[in-house]
């Protein structure tokens, strides 16, 4: 009869409160930030950021899923873009407007397409594909080609325009200009 007890307590789910400790938020654990814009002059607690969060299951910190959240400039809650079960992030693209992020499911790819604008981020494109995106870039948009998941359909392209944010870029920015350090460059940029 003990060891029957023993059991069925020990089978009990005992929560974070029970165990005298603080209750955590569901989905606290950061994975990383996306930032459209850097700047030395302000908080980073202020700035217009998205961020992919981990969402635990209760009482069982192995198991999760991802949750896309983005904060406007001095806002006080995040507002949840996207919070979906039973996907593992593969790829991070981010660009001064648009950030991409790829997760794979058991069977597709699921793409999710977050744009930065006037201040706001939106959820702009969430799709999926039995097969793998692809994703270009130039210096003014992303280019995402989304293959069919049947052969006798075309692939679909989506285009997104990189916008510059005020600040986003150095004084003396140039489209196209060869990185600092490149062959032939000194550390300022110029040819040596």
């Amino acid at each position: 009869m003990i060891v029957l007890l023993v059991a069925l307590w020990l089978a009990v789910p005992v929560s974070a409160e029970q165990r005298g400790r603080p209750p955590e938020k569901r989905c606290s654990e950061i994975l990383t930030t996306l930032y459209p814009h850097w700047s030395t002059r302000a908080t980073r607690e202020n700035w217009p950021r998205v961020e992919l969060r981990v969402c635990h299951v209760v009482d069982l910190p192995t198991r999760g899923w991802p949750e896309i959240v983005a904060w406007t400039e001095h806002s006080k809650e995040p507002v949840v873009l996207r919070d979906d079960a039973g996907i593992s992030i593969v790829r991070l693209v981010a660009t001064e407007s648009v950030f991409v992020i790829v997760g794979v499911s058991a069977t597709r790819e699921l793409v999710y397409v977050v744009t930065y604008e006037e201040g706001a981020f939106r959820l702009a494109l969430f799709e999926g594909s039995k097969y793998r995106a692809a994703i270009d870039m130039s210096d003014d948009k992303l280019t995402l080609k989304m293959p069919p998941d049947e052969a006798a359909q075309p692939v679909t392209v989506y285009e997104f325009p990189i916008l510059t944010q005020p600040s986003a870029r150095p004084e003396g920015w140039l489209p196209g200009a060869p990185r600092l350090g490149a062959p032939g460059r000194d550390r300022t940029g110029r040819g040596e």
